[in-house]
């Protein structure tokens, strides 16, 4: 894991590992409490996306990596999670109920997905007080 912190930015590069998801989520959670946003919500839709990352970006291959960057623009956080893997495709083998986006589209106000290269990237937005 690589982190860079400061008052206005947030750069966190975390293997595509479980354990992972904790070290992101406590992160973004000090980041958010520290710009107005939620922690909570934030905490929970970045916990999502590293974890679908984790899950379901590098099937067939070994582990990538995943990269956090948080800021704030205008009264918003905006947290992205972008990975190295094999892109958004259908996986018939999913673990899941295939709720994670509509979980993180539930807790922020805005949600992106971007196709970038060989991987993808997930852009959040949340409300900052």
């Amino acid at each position: 894991m690589s982190a860079q912190l400061d008052e206005r930015a947030l750069e966190l590069t975390l293997s595509a590992v479980s354990e992972s998801v904790r070290e992101a989520r406590h992160a973004v959670s000090d980041f958010a409490r520290a710009h107005g946003a939620d922690p909570d919500d934030v905490a929970l839709a970045v916990s999502e996306a590293v974890s679908n990352a984790v899950i379901h970006a590098f099937r067939d291959r070994e582990p990538g990596t995943i990269d956090i960057q948080a800021f704030t623009d205008e009264g918003t956080l905006v947290v992205s999670v972008s990975d190295d893997g094999v892109g958004v495709t259908p996986n018939p083998d999913s673990p899941g109920l295939g709720l994670g986006l509509a979980l993180i589209g539930s807790l922020s106000k805005g949600v992106e997905l971007r196709k970038e290269g060989h991987g993808t990237t997930l852009v959040m937005r949340f409300p900052c007080a």
